[in-house]
């Protein structure tokens, strides 16, 4: 949610456990529990929603980085062009717009970003757009990514060009049309 989006007022019941944990976790990030709940609404409507439908496993990013570093490098592609062909997760993308287009494949990838707590950036400058996304999951996971990001584009007709090290992977792409 923007700064600017409108917002609406509505009352619910909630059981005291949950309020009292909301209470604590809003207290710990120096919130208000409005705008804990608000966040934690928003990920439901923007991510967990679509994501219950192809049975998201959540697990810590130690144990994700410890099983990318214990793949080759052939593995961690091919476990990319797998995700990407994977029409289920395909059609959660597809399922906000309609469609799965280049820029409904983007959105996937800065909502997963969003969801994993990735730093990214997308950045329009003149006829390029440059899309970086930071993680600490080391250079097989970049690899994975780049594989997954680039048969995921080749599905919806996009060439871009990819360049990854152990902590990034950055993309470019045609700038949408102005």
């Amino acid at each position: 949610m923007t700064k600017w989006e409108k917002t609406i007022t509505r009352s619910f019941r909630i059981s005291s456990t949950a309020f009292e944990a909301l209470e604590e976790d809003a207290r710990r990030r120096r919130i208000s529990v409005n705008t804990l709940v608000n966040y934690q609404l928003t990920r439901y409507a923007v991510f967990d929603r679509f994501l219950d439908k192809v049975r998201i496993v959540r697990i810590p990013a130690s144990v994700v980085r410890r099983i990318f570093e214990s793949v080759t490098e052939e593995e961690a592609v091919d476990m990319g062009k797998w995700l990407a062909d994977d029409l289920a997760l395909r059609n959660v993308m597809a399922a906000k717009d309609g469609e799965l287009t280049v820029e409904s494949a983007i959105a996937g990838i800065r909502g997963m970003a969003d969801y994993n707590g990735f730093e990214h950036t997308d950045i329009v400058q003149g006829r390029k757009r440059t899309i970086t996304m930071i993680h600490d999951l080391g250079p097989r996971f970049s690899q994975y990514l780049a594989s997954y990001f680039h048969s995921l584009f080749l599905v919806v007709g996009a060439k871009p060009h990819f360049s990854s090290d152990a902590r990034a992977i950055v993309f470019e792409l045609p700038s949408p049309a102005m």
